[in-house]
């Protein structure tokens, strides 16, 4: 049987790392979605509603991709706790066997 080649811990250090990542993309998707809101204030013509419509399409995506992002990340602690059960488990049925 092959070896599993991802601890628990690593996969926690992943999360950690991934959740920071994640932060720094959602503080800049905000600061963008700031800037498009002033610059929404200045367009007055023809097209306004229509860049207006895609501004808070692409404002609503972003949002649900960092949001999924997020959940993503969140599953490598169901996987590192499912790794740490399937050990204690073994742990124990070893000192069982004896």
């Amino acid at each position: 049987m092959d070896k599993i080649k991802v601890t628990s811990e690593e996969l926690r250090r992943l999360k950690e790392s991934i959740d920071s990542l994640i932060s720094r993309t959602y503080e800049s998707f905000i600061k963008m979605s700031e800037i498009l809101e002033g610059v929404e204030s200045f367009i007055k013509c023809q097209e306004s509603e229509r860049i207006k419509t895609e501004v808070r399409v692409v404002r609503e995506n972003g949002t649900l991709i960092i949001e999924k992002l997020r959940a993503h990340n969140d599953s490598l602690l169901e996987i590192a706790s499912s790794y740490e059960v399937a050990e204690q488990e073994n742990i124990a049925v070893s000192e069982a066997i004896g």
